[in-house]
């Protein structure tokens, strides 16, 4: 039964990074089309999303 809950446990996080990384999506959006406005652009996506992306290794690096 433990192992249930942890995996439930990392399902839960995992969606809610997936959830925050399409909020960063979102975000990025409604920046400006300016010079500032691309590189913060860029660099919100590029570190927002990349939690995601990294739990997910990092999920199937553990097995």
């Amino acid at each position: 039964m433990e192992n249930k809950g942890w995996i439930d446990y990392k399902i839960k996080v995992r969606e809610r990074l997936r959830l925050f990384a399409l909020k960063i999506l979102e975000l990025s959006e409604l920046l400006p089309n300016t010079n500032r406005g691309r590189i913060l652009n860029n660099q919100l996506t590029h570190s927002g999303t990349s939690v995601y992306a990294n739990y997910r290794v990092a999920l199937r690096g553990s097995r």
